[in-house]
């Protein structure tokens, strides 16, 4: 493991131990380098443009926020999710949360899609079990800086430093 690669992972060990083993919703903001197209699932291939993405999951089993992100951030696993999928060969920027049974992250998905007009790769992208109508819970941003507090003042965000 070289210098860069530890780093990342003593940084993503740090990230996963802050966030609480609660219950809840988070968003995770990344940043694709160059233009992919990915074989996501069932939805098959999928283009994802270079620029910055926002993906908004729940973490209501085992582990909560704690275990869904900390899963998420690991470079090694067995891909499960249509996240797992997306976030190889990109670069997770920050992490946001809210904790508790709101389904915070289809009240953000609908204020991505609704009042930022956030373009959805993919539609039913990373809402494969959502009840509530979500068009997807996957967002592409383009090029802009996101603000995530002010999708919702009760998300807390933690940015991994050594990804900026």
């Amino acid at each position: 493991m070289g210098a860069d690669e530890a780093k990342k992972a003593r940084t993503t060990v740090e990230v996963t131990m802050n966030l609480p083993p609660a219950r809840g919703s988070y968003v995770l903001l990344f940043e694709n380098p160059a233009d992919a197209n990915l074989r996501v699932g069932k939805l098959g291939w999928v283009n994802f443009p270079a620029g910055y993405y926002v993906y908004f999951g729940s973490a209501k089993g085992s582990g909560g926020i704690r275990g869904r992100v900390g899963r998420h951030l690991r470079s090694e696993k067995k891909a499960h999710w249509h996240i797992d999928a997306v976030l190889q060969g990109m670069r997770v920027i920050a992490v946001g949360y809210a904790e508790g049974e709101e389904p915070y992250e289809c009240i953000w998905s609908r204020r991505a899609s609704e009042e930022r007009g956030w373009d959805v790769p993919a539609a039913g992208l990373g809402a494969s079990d959502c009840r509530a109508g979500c068009p997807a819970h996957l967002f592409f941003c383009g090029e802009k800086v996101i603000v995530l507090e002010d999708l919702d003042a009760r998300m807390t965000v933690m940015f991994l430093l050594s990804n900026l």
